[in-house]
């Protein structure tokens, strides 16, 4: 029985997604909480980020389509590949419509009034080719697969398609049509392999893997063989170029790269939690051992001769203590970074593009019991299931691990290059004081008080060295910090999006909750700029621009769409129902 590797829950043998979080059991090398990449449709945000999306900048449910589902299936390539091309996406009379602001907008779709949509779209980096799926047939299922490009007239490349997947550079489209897996070059479609039943691309298109119907799993690179893969995988991370896997079977951590033969690296492995550069693996290993009863108690009434024959009895009777040693593979070798840690309240962040971990755990030998409140064995037993022990931390910088100088932590994050690490302790009636520790390398520094009176959530980082956070919530709005800087006072701290690439953070004022509208707000790390007031969604353009919906009527799921450039808005629509998010922005609250 394996472990997710996002939230630690047990999985049972055969799962492929975890049923506590929704985490895909293979998933890319992406470090810091990875996204799914177990076969399957396109690469996709996670459910759980988007859900928490409130209609202030997402509606999920408008005209009668679920827009959520359509949200979390948007691939646009332009954010990913720093493409300049400035568009959105939004629904109209239940359709799909493109607009890069010069003018008239592109219907997309003419048969999207579906409750179940839930296909993906795909844009170019410079915004003139677009892929989509249109003409539903009745169960929802299967679709034809179209590309347009410049505008023109939709050329339909397939149909019977039920997923699909377009390259960086967007010539080269993967899709499944009746569990056969084909590749098209926008001139001719080429079969990869047949007995399909979900699968998964490289960034590049070269590299392939997917699950048969058989549930045997199997690589491919570019015109080479195809290689099966072991039976029962349980989980696994990718290389970026998904040629390398590591993967764990019957507790056995094994590498395989596609050409070679598959090599062990290790034995009695429990999760897997992050590669980094294709050769640096973290991964826990789990052991057991049986530990007396009387090594956990406390005789606070060593006097009390009545009690020898129960301390006779809980030297005999044992407790299974499970451990965990955390260790790191070099490429060469494997490390213990820990000594044998307890799984009671184990967990890990992961810094996104460096080898740093923050882990907490549970020091399970020093949970104690008294003998004067234990009469028999079986209270003995009892109360060491009741004991909750002080929580212990650890900051691990590739094979080395460091104890920071921290009292009980509420809540931690790591930067992206794993040098800092923020966190909240100290904490009473939802705030506490917000303190800095920084990593480099070996060395750890000492704790430094970087702010007070810090709301105990909603708090992230928006990019590698700026920290977000809010003071003085309530009702669910607060004053909005950064870099012990006030931004703005009453923010709704349910409605943040931040664009990486522009560094935008959009946020809502004055939240009307009855009428479902606020003032929308643009920050880019100076004065905050007021866009509109009375907005009711907003999301971002292509290049961080500003999509939202003005004067909505939320008894008839409709609104004009406008688009803020910087200095002014500009119409783009009316009666439209939704906004499509097209970017890759960062969901600010988790």
């Amino acid at each position: 029985m394996a472990n997710c590797p996002k939230c630690g829950k047990k999985l049972d043998d055969n799962a492929r997604l975890c049923p506590e979080c929704g985490n895909a059991i293979l998933q890319s090398t992406v470090p810091a909480e990875p996204t799914p990449v177990s076969p399957q449709e396109p690469d996709i945000p996670a459910a759980e980020n988007a859900e928490k999306k409130k209609n202030g900048f997402s509606p999920l449910v408008v005209g009668g389509i679920v827009i959520g589902a359509l949200l979390l299936l948007i691939v646009l390539f332009s954010a990913i590949g720093g493409g300049e091309a400035d568009y959105g996406l939004y629904v109209r009379d239940n359709e799909l419509f493109f607009s890069d602001f010069s003018g008239k907008s592109l219907q997309l779709t003419t048969n999207l009034d579906d409750e179940d949509y839930d296909a993906p779209i795909c844009v170019s980096k410079d915004g003139k080719s677009i892929f989509y799926l249109d003409q539903f047939t009745d169960d929802g299922d299967d679709c034809d697969l179209y590309f347009r490009k410049n505008g023109k007239d939709a050329v339909k490349l397939d149909s019977d398609v039920s997923s699909f997947v377009v390259n960086e550079d967007s010539d080269l489209v993967t899709y499944l049509k009746n569990g056969v897996l084909y590749q098209h070059d926008l001139k001719e479609k080429e079969r990869i392999s047949g007995d399909v039943s979900l699968f998964r691309v490289s960034e590049d298109g070269s590299a392939f893997f997917w699950l048969s119907e058989d549930g045997e799993y199997f690589m491919k690179v570019g015109n080479k063989e195809k290689e099966k893969l072991d039976d029962d995988i349980e989980n696994g991370l990718f290389s970026k170029d998904m040629k390398t896997l590591y993967y764990l079977k019957e507790e056995g951590l094994y590498l395989k790269t596609f050409g070679k033969e598959k090599v062990k690296i290790a034995d009695h492995v429990m999760s897997l939690y992050a590669v980094y550069d294709s050769d640096l693996v973290y991964y826990t290993k789990g052991s057991e051992e049986e530990v007396p009863l009387s090594h956990f108690l406390q005789d606070d009434v060593s006097d009390d001769r009545s009690k020898d024959t129960l301390r006779t009895e809980l030297s005999e009777e044992t407790t299974t203590v499970k451990k965990l040693t955390l260790c790191f593979y070099n490429g060469k070798k494997e490390v213990a970074v820990t000594e044998e840690l307890t799984t009671s309240g184990f967990s890990i962040k992961k810094a996104k593009d460096a080898p740093v971990l923050f882990v907490t755990y549970r020091d399970a030998n020093a949970a104690k019991f008294k003998l004067s409140e234990c009469n028999s064995v079986s209270d003995a037993v009892s109360l060491l299931g009741v004991q909750e022990t002080k929580p212990c931390y650890l900051i691990v910088s590739k094979a080395d691990a460091s104890t920071p100088d921290a009292e009980e932590i509420l809540s931690a994050k790591l930067n992206a290059e794993g040098d800092v690490l923020y966190y909240l302790c100290d904490t009473k009636d939802g705030v506490g004081d917000l303190y800095t520790i920084s990593i480099k390398g070996k060395s750890i520094g000492k704790s430094e008080l970087y702010d007070s009176d810090v709301s105990t959530s909603r708090c992230n980082f928006i990019d590698n060295d700026r920290f977000l956070y809010f003071k003085d919530i309530k009702d669910g709005a607060g004053t909005l910090y950064c870099e012990k800087k006030a931004i703005a006072e009453n923010v709704d701290t349910d409605r943040l999006d931040y664009h990486e690439e522009s560094g935008t953070l959009l946020f809502m004022m004055d939240w009307n909750e009855e009428k479902e509208y606020g003032t929308l707000m643009m920050w880019r790390g100076k004065k905050a700029v007021k866009v509109q007031d009375d907005v009711y969604a907003a999301s971002f353009t292509s290049t961080g621009n500003v999509l939202y919906l003005y004067e909505y009527n939320t008894e008839k799921g409709k609104g004009a769409l406008y688009v803020f450039q910087g200095k002014k808005s500009k119409k783009v629509d009316d009666d439209v129902s939704a906004i499509v998010e097209t970017t890759t922005a960062s969901i600010v609250v988790y």
